[in-house]
């Protein structure tokens, strides 16, 4: 399932201590507390970004979660990103955000190392997975297709995160693409037009596999 209008942006890489994946974080979540949850690198005063537009509610000393807030999405009535250990907020309590916008900065509070800390509620209040729900509302375009799309606009600061057989795919500058497959980064500069635009996004995915391999 996807969620409408629902992009991956702001910290993306996963700690090392869950081998930089977030479905292995998710389920170590599950196994330490019983509840989900995907923890990503962040030092304290990195960027959070709305991942869709909405609006954000702040949960101050929530505990072990610390500064923490609820992201209410405008487009998915009933649907919230959780995001904790902040550092600080940004603009004021019930403040409306545009997707992409910071709406927040990472930090250590909750009494934890520097990290961010990110789940979804879905609409019953259950924890779920945002790595299962980033993508189109249009069941035919893939993750590779929406990248491809994104690559095109020319868009910086957007990560993809594909399944775990391919890694995550960010797209740090126009038609410059690192590309993660733990635990290496790869970096690479793909021109978004020529060759690359009439590409399909498995075939993406492939280039960019070869493009970075010879960096291993």
């Amino acid at each position: 399932m996807a969620l409408n209008n629902y992009v991956l942006n702001g910290p993306s890489t996963v700690i090392a201590d869950d081998n930089r994946d977030p479905y292995v974080s998710w389920q170590n979540h599950l196994d330490r507390t019983g509840r989900g949850g995907v923890d990503l690198v962040a030092a304290v005063g990195t960027p959070v970004l709305a991942p869709t537009p909405g609006t954000m509610n702040w949960v101050p000393n929530d505990g072990s979660a610390g500064n923490s807030c609820r992201f209410n999405h405008d487009q998915n009535p009933g649907w919230a990103d959780v995001f904790s250990h902040l550092d600080r907020y940004v603009g004021s309590n019930g403040q409306h955000f545009n997707q992409g916008d910071i709406i927040a900065y990472s930090g250590n509070t909750g009494g934890v190392p520097q990290h961010l800390h990110r789940h979804l509620l879905d609409p019953s209040g259950s924890r779920q997975n945002p790595w299962s729900y980033f993508g189109s509302a249009n069941p035919s375009t893939n993750t590779g297709e929406l990248l491809v799309k994104i690559i095109r606009q020319g868009q910086s600061g957007y990560v993809w995160q594909g399944k775990q057989t391919f890694g995550a795919i960010a797209l740090v500058g126009p038609g410059y693409v690192r590309y993660i497959a733990a635990p290496v980064v790869y970096d690479a500069l793909v021109p978004t037009y020529g060759p690359y635009v009439n590409l399909t996004g498995d075939q993406f995915y492939t280039t960019i596999r070869e493009l970075t391999s010879n960096q291993a």
